[in-house]
Formats: structure tokens, C-alpha cells, sequence
């Protein structure tokens, strides 16, 4: 009997056939079942990494550092290099307001000058690029400011009394209702400032560049110092005649004092 002889009878007998039916049932729901899985493995996976169709997106980027968080971590001099690259140009510090110097302690712009080691520990902002930024309201007391840029910034309502601000750049800032007792100003730039309801009391004001500064009377007769101060087109309710005569400022009660 030959192969195919004895191959029909099996193939002929109902009851193998639906066996093998079964089989071919079985296997087909197991690759049915299986096919989906395989889909996902091979989605997923692609020349080494992950499918980002399918994957979750990466997480947002934290948002940059504010102003001040930026200017306490890093300090004065990378804070300028920023403001050259066009960061920060509207630098605001009105959210940090009274609690400035109290979030500031212990921070980049924390510390002692070389020149007065003997006193106690301030803002160190000397030289810092400020102009425009606003500071309403900001405690910025007894800071060392020398040298700063400060044109045309808002510092209304800021403590800045005992301030260190020799050589500092106010033009056309907005001073008003500030305080600035017994601030040293000394051959400031304030040319336009705004020092309307201002408090400067003790404050020196010596070769200070004050043309068209806007303030009271009051205030001229309560500062410390005003000698060689240029009062041209200030507006100060007519005291500019009775402390400068002839080009001269004769207004001076003591000395600077360096602290």
C-alpha cells in the first residue's frame, strides 16, 4: 500500500477532522491574541529608543528664576552680564517689597565692604545696573549702593535711609514718598528725580547733580549737607534763591561720615 493510500482513510474519518478544525481554531484565537501585544512591542520600540507617539511627553521646563531670585543666587556682577544679554531688562522687585533685605540676608548680595570692616552687614549692590527696574516699596535701608545705576527706576515708597549712594545715577527716577534719611548722596546724578513727600532728613546731597529734581522747600532745610549741590531748574518752592547764590551753595551743617 502505497503513502496516499494510507494517508485517506485517516483524512476521511470525520472524527480526525474535527480534530484537526479544532486546532486550526485554536491556533488562530492564539495568534489573534498575541497579535496585539506584538504591535505594542514594535510600536514602542524603534531603532533603539521610544516612540514618542505613543510615549508621554517630556514635563514642562521649570519656569526662569523671578529677578530677585536670580540676583540673590548669583550676585551683582553675573546680574549685570545677564542685563547686557537683554535679561531682565524690566527687572520688578515690587512683589518682594519690605522683605528685600530680610530674603536677602545670607544671599550673594550679602556682606561686609573691605573698606568698613568694623560695621555690621548690608546689601552689597555696589556698582549693580538697575535702571528701569522697579523697586516700589523695597527695603533697600543701609545698602551699599555706590556707584549704581538707577535711571529712571521706581523707588517709590523704598527705604533706602543710611544708604551708602555715593556716585549714584538717578536720573529721572521716581523718589517720591521714599525715604532717604541719612542717606550719603554725594556727587550723585539726580537730574529730573522726583523727590515729591520724600523724607531726607540727615541726608548729603554734596556736589550732587540735581537740575530739575522736583521737591519742597522743607526738605532743602533738613538735609545734611548741600555744598557745591547744582539746584538749575530745580523745582523746590523757591529755595533754590535762598541756598545758592551766585552758583555757590552755601547750605553745609557737617561733614560726611562714612559708615
Amino acid at each position: 500500500m502505497s503513502g496516499a493510500d494510507q494517508i485517506m482513510p485517516w483524512v476521511s474519518d470525520p472524527t480526525n477532522l474535527t480534530f484537526v478544525l479544532a486546532a486550526l481554531i485554536g491556533a488562530a484565537f492564539l495568534l489573534l491574541a498575541l497579535r496585539p501585544r506584538r504591535q505594542f512591542a514594535e510600536g514602542t520600540v524603534v531603532a533603539g529608543g521610544v516612540d514618542e507617539s505613543i510615549t508621554e511627553p517630556p514635563p514642562p521646563p521649570p519656569p526662569p528664576p523671578t529677578a530677585f531670585e536670580f540676583l540673590t543666587a548669583h550676585g551683582v556682577e553675573k546680574w549685570n552680564a545677564a542685563r547686557l544679554e537683554g535679561k531682565y531688562v524690566n527687572a520688578d522687585f515690587s512683589d518682594v517689597g519690605e522683605a528685600f533685605q530680610a530674603k536677602a540676608e545670607g544671599s550673594k548680595i550679602w556682606g561686609v565692604p573691605v573698606e568698613f570692616h568694623n560695621s555690621k552687614p548690608r546689601l552689597m549692590l555696589r556698582g549693580i545696573d538697575l535702571a528701569g527696574a522697579n523697586l516700589a516699596g523695597c527695603d533697600l535701608h543701609y545698602a551699599d549702593l555706590r556707584n549704581a545705576d538707577l535711571t529712571e527706576a521706581s523707588l517709590v515708597k523704598a527705604r533706602l535711609d543710611n544708604a551708602l549712594m555715593p556716585n549714584v545715577r538717578l536720573n529721572d527716577a521716581d523718589l517720591r514718598g521714599a525715604k532717604l534719611d541719612n542717606a550719603i548722596l554725594s556727587n550723585a546724578n539726580m537730574q529730573g528725580a522726583n523727590l515729591e513727600d520724600a523724607s531726607v532728613d540727615g541726608a548729603t546731597f554734596s556736589w550732587a547733580d540735581m537740575r530739575g529734581a522736583k521737591g519742597n522747600r522743607k526738605q532743602l532745610e533738613r538735609v545734611a549737607d548741600l555744598v557745591g549741590a547744582r539746584l538749575a531748574n530745580a523745582s523746590f518752592d523757591g529755595a533754590k534763591a535762598r541756598f545758592q547764590i551766585a552758583g555757590r551753595n552755601l547750605l553745609s551743617k557737617r561733614p560726611i561720615v562714612w559708615r
